[in-house]
């Protein structure tokens, strides 16, 4: 895998960042990662996002799925 593209490695647990991120994000700071997708309105139907919470040392903590509420838009 090039590394321009690789955003985490697993044996590490360290993820890379490009772009614009990389001049303002530092080391041991706390970030929020999403991801996208393309997908036809059936598929949205069914779709549940999945949160992913970690802990200290990029440990997994927790694994979820977002559940909209009559809160969230």
């Amino acid at each position: 895998m090039n590394n321009i593209n690789k955003a985490w490695d697993r044996e590490s647990k360290n993820f890379f960042l490009n772009g614009a991120a990389t001049r303002i994000i530092k080391e041991n700071y706390k970030i929020i990662l999403m991801a996208y997708c393309e997908m036809d309105k059936e598929e949205v139907k069914t779709h549940k996002p999945k949160v992913v919470v970690l802990e200290a040392g990029n440990n997994i903590s927790l694994v979820t799925s977002y559940e909209k509420n009559e809160e969230s838009p």
